[in-house]
């Protein structure tokens, strides 16, 4: 919470309990799914690409916005509008638990961040709406074409 009411800065814990076995998730407390996200491309993307937690957080904590789609983090400040984020942190997570589901907001359904339409800009011409996909609709956020269409 902060030192002070008026200091309120909250730090959400986005550590799945996977990078190592310091720590264990408070979602698997309850939630047998994280063994399934243990397995996902969110779950092995540092021994998919072969980095360290440093090396993850070097690539994907810098100054772009690379940040919203592949950290915990920045996908939490760019999708709740509540958010209140301190800048960035100065190590960042995994895409777990925490970056697509609000823990504090029981008024979602299954606590999801953000189900609102999507526009991408491909150009002056063309944009693309991702709408209709459901409980998905938090996925094609990060999870669609970055350059254009096809």
């Amino acid at each position: 919470m902060g030192p002070t009411i008026y200091d309120h800065a909250p730090t959400v814990n986005f550590y799945t309990g996977m990078i190592d076995d310091t720590e264990s998730s408070m979602c698997a407390k309850c939630h047998e799914q994280v063994e399934e996200w243990q397995e996902s491309g969110h779950g092995l993307v540092l021994e998919h690409h072969g980095m360290t937690p440093e090396e993850f957080n070097d690539e994907f904590n810098s100054f772009s916005s690379c940040w919203e789609c592949h950290t915990g983090e920045g996908f939490a400040a760019a999708n709740d509008p509540y958010w209140d984020a301190q800048g960035r942190p100065e190590m960042a997570h995994l895409i777990g638990c925490q970056a697509c589901h609000d823990p504090h907001d029981a008024t979602l359904d299954h606590q999801l961040r953000n189900l609102d339409d999507y526009s991408v800009e491909y150009d002056s011409m063309y944009v693309a709406t991702f709408t209709g996909y459901g409980n998905a609709q938090i996925c094609v956020r990060c999870h669609h074409a970055q350059r254009d269409p096809p």
